[in-house]
């Protein structure tokens, strides 16, 4: 009879909690996505009229009540470190350069530190090829503009080196097909040469796929080099760390916040005063990198605020679209020459900098002007109609081959005579 009395309130107990729990996911404000795991949440929102008709109540009933559990986003975080130490703990002895691929990603983890990089480049024919057509495209177009000056700066990064080889037991790809592109350039052309763990630790974070203040100030000394060694480049005047040790950049949010934050930085410098045009608009009282001093993260409404695209402001407010393919700066000194940077991400850091020693400078991403505007950026016409003295290209390896299954990055920024048109 007691145990009977006991089972009778296990049962009700257990009901009683299981419905006390419900009301609870019921009234509480619904967490929409989950940034340890990069994907939107199930909610009882999602139950419509059809889901009785086409199966799919259940499983939305119990995708909500584990979606929208109490604690999950600490929960969550907790078991991707169990599941980390676990995988080390069979796992055979690693180095600091021993890729350690992260579970469900496309990245490694170095050793058992906390820097992820990319993938390792593979050289397949069809990358081959597409590294000496871009060197191609590029001769043509110089070839097309015989009193324009073209450069190539590439900002090298960790998947693109031979430093994994002996420790991994691999071979690089990006090495042999770097030098198929050095091969066939005919326009002056450098690499960042990241020849040491070392270095990369001070280029670049590791949380993050982007270049440190020290990284970018590399570059920026590295293309002013490269364009003119005469050129006598800024110094950094100040250096602002203010938001602490909490940023979590691309590749932290992908292995779910376990690992350890970078101290996010920033160099200033003094630059030369500019008016910046969006969307072909003077943006009235725009600040670029100086913005940066009087940010407050705690005004943020993200969990982890991207400090890279704060610090470096590619768009202004809501009236601008983010990542605009075009921004000018025009420091209105008509006696030098004018610029275009072809570049990505990778050049917000660096562009305020450049633009410097310029009247005009033109950053075009030529993959948001596919994206953004439905068609090709069309070199020749912008070179002519804004009387263009020098092109840089500035971005990453990825614009050289990568696809995937959202896009064709190196289509994307093909170099074809008159965009394309005929």
């Amino acid at each position: 009879m007691k145990k009977n009395i006991k089972d009778i309130l296990f049962i009700f107990i257990t009901i009683g909690l299981l419905f006390l729990l419900s009301i609870y996911i019921l009234v509480k404000p619904v967490n929409e996505k989950s940034v340890e795991e990069n994907r939107f949440l199930t909610s009882f929102r999602n139950l419509k009229e059809s889901s009785f008709l086409d199966g799919s109540f259940q499983k939305i009933v119990e995708d909500s009540y584990t979606d929208q559990f109490p604690k999950r986003s600490f929960l969550v975080s907790i078991k991707k470190k169990i599941d980390d130490v676990s995988k080390n703990m069979v796992l055979p002895k690693m180095t600091e350069l021993t890729l350690n691929r992260v579970s469900g990603q496309t990245i490694n983890r170095l050793g058992n530190t906390s820097y992820m990089i990319n993938m390792i480049i593979e050289a397949t024919d069809i990358n081959k090829e597409r590294f000496k057509n871009r060197a191609l495209e590029i001769n043509d177009l110089q070839t097309r503009h015989p009193n324009v000056d073209i450069f190539v700066y590439v900002p090298t990064q960790a998947h693109e080196t031979s430093l994994f080889d002996k420790d991994s037991g691999i071979t690089a790809g990006a090495p042999e097909l770097w030098q198929i592109f050095e091969d066939n350039i005919k326009v002056p052309f450098k690499r960042f040469d990241l020849n040491s763990f070392d270095l990369y630790k001070q280029a670049y974070y590791k949380s993050d796929h982007h270049p440190t203040h020290i990284g970018s100030d590399i570059f920026y000394n590295e293309i002013m080099n490269l364009i003119d060694s005469n050129i006598e480049t800024l110094k950094p005047i100040s250096t602002d760390c203010h938001v602490g040790k909490t940023f979590y950049g691309t590749f932290g949010s992908r292995t779910g916040f376990i690992y350890e934050p970078d101290e996010f930085c920033v160099y200033h410098y003094d630059v030369v005063p500019y008016d910046v045009y969006l969307k072909g608009e003077l943006a009235p009282d725009y600040t670029y990198r100086k913005d940066f001093e009087s940010f407050d993260p705690k005004s943020d409404n993200a969990e982890h605020p991207y400090y890279y695209n704060i610090a470096y402001k590619v768009y202004d407010s809501s009236e601008f679209e983010h990542y605009d393919s075009l921004m000018i700066f025009d420091t209105k000194r008509p006696d030098l020459d004018n610029i275009l940077v072809i570049g990505d991400s990778y050049s917000s850091s660096v562009i305020d900098l450049i633009a410097s020693h310029y009247n005009k400078t033109f950053r075009m991403l030529p993959y948001n002007e596919v994206i953004f505007n439905g068609k090709m950026f069309d070199y020749d016409n912008f070179i002519i109609d804004n009387d263009i003295d020098v092109v840089l290209f500035m971005y990453t390896a990825e614009n050289y081959y990568y696809v995937d299954e959202w896009a064709d990055r190196y289509e994307q920024t093909r170099i074809l005579p008159n965009g394309g048109n005929k």
